[in-house]
C-alpha cells in the first residue's frame, strides 16, 4: 500500500511538472513562446514601450504565450515578474502585460512603485476598455501598444488618457474631470432606494396585515402590537435612523458607485443581492402577520426562546408573545453579573499593531480580463 501511494505521488508530482509552465529568458521589451507576431510588429512595440519608459518612467514588458496549461494567469504573471525582475530597483515601476491567446486572457502586473498612480480599477479598465475591442477585432499589435499608452498617459496625469478608450465606451464626465459611470449611478440608484423605501414600505404592509389579524384572532390587539404601533422603546430616534440612512448612503454608496461603475459584474451582482436581501426583510417583518396560525407559530416560537427565563422567574408574559422582566431578574447574581460585564467591556480599550512589508522588485497590484 505504502509502495502504491509512493508511486501515485511520484506520477502527480511529475505530472505537475510536466505541466509547469517555465519563463523564458527576457528579450526586451516582448517575449514570445512561438513567434505570435511577426517581427515588424514585436520591433513597433518594442518602440512604444521604449518610448514610455523614457517620458513617463514606466518599465514595460510584453509575455505571449498561446496558452496557460491549466494554471491562473495570475500566477505567470508574477512568475515571470520575479524572474525577470521588472523594474529598477529601489522605484518598483516594473508593468508587466500577459497575453495568452488561445484562452483569450490577459493581465497587467503592476509593480509596487506604479500601484498609486495605477490602481487595479485602472489596470482593469485598461484591459476591458482600451484592450479588449482591439483584441476581438484582431489587432494585437495595437491593444499592447494603445493600452500600455493609456497606462503611461494616466500615471503622468496627462489629459489624453481617454483618448485611448473607444466612444462606445465612453463614460461621462463632469467639468471638474471627476468619472460618473452611468452603470455606478444606476447602482446606486438601486442602493438608495432599497435603504430609504425598503423599511417603510414593509413596515406599512405589517400594519395592513396586522388589522386584518385582528378581525379575525381575538387574542391579537393591533394597539398593544409595539411593534408596529411605535409605542414601545426605540433603540434609535426617528432623527437618529434619518441621520444613520444619510451616513450609509454616503458610505458605503460612495463605494457602490465607484465599484459598480468600473466593475461590470459588480454592477450586475450586486442590485441582484440588495434586492434579495430586501425580500429577505420584507418576509420577515410582514411574515408574522400573514394569518392566524403565522401568528401563533411566532408567538410559541417566543416563548420558546424565552422560557428559561420564564421557568426562573425572571420574565412573564404580559401579553401573547410580549414578555417583560420581573423584579426578581434585576435583583438576580446573572443581572449584576451582567452589568459588570457590561461596565467592564465599555471601560476597557484595545490596542492592535500592523506590520507592512517593503517594496520589492516583485509585482504588486493588478488585473485580470478576457476576451
Amino acid at each position: 500500500m505504502n509502495r502504491l501511494l509512493l508511486l501515485l505521488s511520484v506520477v502527480f508530482l511529475t505530472f505537475g511538472r510536466a505541466r509547469a509552465i517555465e519563463v523564458p529568458a527576457f528579450t526586451p521589451n516582448v517575449v514570445q513562446t512561438a513567434d505570435q507576431l511577426p517581427d515588424a510588429e514585436v520591433r513597433e512595440i518594442n518602440a512604444a514601450i521604449e518610448k514610455i519608459r523614457t517620458e513617463a518612467g514606466i518599465w514595460g514588458a510584453v509575455y505571449i504565450l498561446d496558452t496557460l496549461n491549466g494554471e491562473s494567469i495570475e500566477g505567470v504573471a508574477t512568475q515571470a515578474f520575479n524572474t525577470w525582475v521588472l523594474g529598477e530597483k529601489g522605484k518598483d515601476n516594473g508593468l508587466l502585460l500577459v497575453l495568452a491567446l488561445k484562452d483569450r486572457r490577459s493581465r497587467f502586473e503592476v509593480g509596487y512603485g506604479l500601484e498609486g498612480d495605477i490602481p487595479d480599477l485602472i489596470a482593469k479598465r485598461a484591459l476591458d476598455d482600451v484592450m479588449r475591442p482591439l483584441l476581438r477585432q484582431g489587432e494585437t499589435k495595437k491593444a499592447i501598444i494603445d493600452a500600455f499608452n493609456y497606462l503611461a498617459a494616466v500615471h503622468m496625469k496627462s489629459p489624453d488618457a481617454e483618448a485611448y478608450i473607444p466612444a462606445k465606451v465612453m463614460p461621462s464626465w463632469t467639468s471638474s474631470g471627476v468619472l460618473f459611470p452611468r452603470r455606478g449611478l444606476v447602482v446606486l440608484s438601486v442602493y438608495l432606494l432599497v435603504l430609504w423605501l425598503c423599511g417603510p414600505i414593509a413596515k406599512l404592509r405589517a400594519r395592513s396585515l396586522a388589522r386584518g389579524l385582528e378581525a379575525g384572532m381575538p387574542e391579537y390587539r393591533f394597539a398593544e402590537d409595539t411593534y408596529l404601533n411605535g409605542s414601545g422603546p426605540k433603540l434609535v430616534s426617528p432623527l437618529g435612523a434619518i441621520g444613520l440612512r444619510l451616513f450609509l448612503s454616503l458610505n458605503p454608496g460612495a463605494f457602490i458607485f465607484i465599484g459598480g461603475g468600473f466593475l461590470f459584474w459588480l454592477a450586475l451582482a450586486l442590485p441582484a443581492v440588495m434586492l434579495l436581501i430586501a425580500f429577505a426583510y420584507f418576509r420577515t417583518v410582514t411574515g408574522r402577520y400573514r394569518s392566524p396560525d403565522a401568528y401563533r407559530a411566532f408567538i410559541a416560537k417566543v416563548r420558546k426562546a424565552n422560557a428559561a427565563m420564564v421557568a426562573k422567574g425572571y420574565m412573564k408574559e404580559t401579553r401573547p408573545g410580549v414578555f417583560t422582566h420581573t423584579p426578581a431578574w434585576f435583583n438576580s447574581n446573572e443581572y449584576r453579573a451582567q452589568q459588570s460585564r457590561s461596565r467592564s467591556s465599555s471601560g476597557s480599550s484595545s490596542s492592535s499593531s500592523s506590520s507592512s512589508s517593503g517594496g520589492g522588485r516583485s509585482g504588486g497590484g493588478g488585473a485580470s480580463s478576457s476576451w
